[in-house]
Formats: structure tokens, sequence, C-alpha cells
């Protein structure tokens, strides 16, 4: 069926604004894109003068060309997880969708599988955990290398950390979002944070972790009200990595870009595309539940 000049008018203009959006969203972020030639040369200086800290992760390593090249680098890596009907699936739940990158396909291209991982699970729950548990058993059972002790589950679902705890795992509680670090905060009085402690004295909850904005709210008004609580945090910013003592830190996780080569889209763009991909993966999940 032949299409009017007036649809064409419409369409055309529809399907530019449709491959932009893809073309956009599949281009690597970098927040820090207009100094990356500094910060890859302060990385490199950095590498080559200390190594790489036993405790450093790099953050986000959710799609093929980002493992392989930062495997050049680093040992312990955090990947985004979301739990599948028969597979661990790689992505970043639901500002991305998934693009086939499953945690079996991980480990085929870990050249030397030693290392940690950090496994930020963003729709675990207690009912979901054994299935984690079965995925992750097939992986060390592969590879001889690896132990439950190489894995660390991160959630928000402090229940279903709870649960996956008891099923032998280390695991982390990922700290409300609201615990934001500003001087309300610095009485130590505000309920979220009264909420906290109590999910963790209550759940038996050994590591925290949130971002490293936080860490002063953290350590005023959290860690002297709790048991023997480990931290983990991560941060977009190389210089962290290099002015903080690490050491404070059971994990500490660095997310930046290694290549100047790629062309990548700024804040603003990334935050419009995440911005939309959220609502469509809203729709969508609400489609396939009702």
């Amino acid at each position: 069926m032949a299409i009017s000049q007036n649809n064409k008018i419409i369409l055309i203009p529809a399907v530019i604004i449709l491959a932009s959006f893809l073309a956009l969203k599949h281009m690597p972020f970098n927040p820090y894109a207009l100094a990356e030639v500094h910060t890859s040369m302060r990385l490199k200086s950095f590498i080559e003068t200390q190594g790489i800290p036993s405790n450093l992760y790099i953050h986000g390593t959710n799609s093929p060309e980002r493992l392989i090249e930062y495997a050049k680098y680093y040992k312990n890596f955090e990947m985004d997880v979301f739990v599948g009907d028969d597979k661990l699936d790689i992505f970043h739940y639901p500002e991305h969708s998934s693009i086939d990158f499953d945690i079996n396909h991980f480990f085929e291209l870990r050249q030397n599988q030693s290392g940690n991982y950090w496994v930020d699970i963003k729709n675990l729950t207690v009912e979901n955990s054994s299935v984690v548990k079965e995925k992750i058993e097939i992986i060390i059972e592969k590879y001889p290398d690896l132990s439950v002790k190489n894995f660390i589950i991160e959630s928000k679902n402090h229940t279903a950390i709870a649960a996956i705890s008891k099923l032998g795992f280390n695991s982390s509680y990922y700290l409300p979002s609201s615990l934001i670090n500003n001087n309300e905060f610095f009485n130590c009085q505000e309920k979220v944070i009264d909420e906290v402690i109590k999910t963790i004295n209550n759940n038996l909850i050994k590591i925290v972790s949130f971002p490293v904005s936080q860490s002063d709210v953290v350590n005023t008004c959290i860690l002297p009200f709790v048991g023997d609580v480990e931290m983990a945090s991560w941060s977009d910013s190389i210089d962290d990595t290099i002015n903080l003592d690490l050491s404070q830190y059971k994990v500490f996780m660095v997310n930046h870009s290694l290549s100047t080569s790629v062309r990548e889209k700024s804040r603003l763009v990334n935050k419009v595309i995440n911005k939309a991909t959220i609502f469509i993966n809203n729709v969508r999940y609400k489609a396939i539940q009702g």
C-alpha cells in the first residue's frame, strides 16, 4: 500500500528520531568527557606507580566491550544483573534494556577467572535468590579458581539480602538513595536513618554499600549504632581513587572511561535517554505482569 505524502512527512522525522535515540543509547557515557585525556593520563600514572589496590573494583562492566578493555588493568569487577527466567542477565535495569549478555558469557570472556565480583542485582527477591545461587554455583563449578568467596551480592531488598546470606553468599545492603549527605542529616535524628539502623541490626547485615557522597552521614549517623559492619562505596571520579584512603572500605568501585578515541555522550543526554528508557521498560514490565 502506497504511503501518502502527508504520512511521509510524519514518518521520516519519526524514523530519524528513533535512529538517533538508538545510536545515542548505545554510545558510552562518561560524565567527565571534557577532561578525559587528563583522566586517562592520571589513571595510567596511578596504575604504574601504585598498582591496583586489592579492594578496588571497576564499576559497570555491563558489556563485552567494557569487560575486555578493563580486564587489561583490573581483576575485580562490578556488574549489574537482572534475574530472568533462566539466566542472570547483565544490564542496568530499568535505565537500560537487555543486550543478551549474561553471566555465563561474562566468564567465557574472562581469560583469567581469578579475581572478585560484585554483583548488583536489581530485582533480587527471597523467591529468586535460589536461582542466583544455582547460576553462580554453575560458574564456580566450571572455573576451579573461583569459589563463593569471590562473589558479593548487593541489593536494596534487605529481606532478600538476608535470604541470600543464608545460602552462603557474602552480601551487601545497598542503602536507600534518600540517605542524602547534607547538613540536615548531621543531627542523626532523621527517620530514614533510624530505619536504616534497625534494618541493619535486625537482618544481621555485614556490609553496607553507598555512593561516596554519603560517606560522612554513614560514618557519623549509622556505623556507631550498628554492629561489626564493613563499608563499600563507589565514585565516578578517578580523583577519589587517588586521594581517598581506600583502606577504610572493604570494596571501593570506580567508574571511568579508559579510551579517548570513542565518542561519548554527555551527562544531560545520558539523563534524558535513561528517563525515556525507564518509562518504556516500566510500561513493558507492567504489560507483562498484567
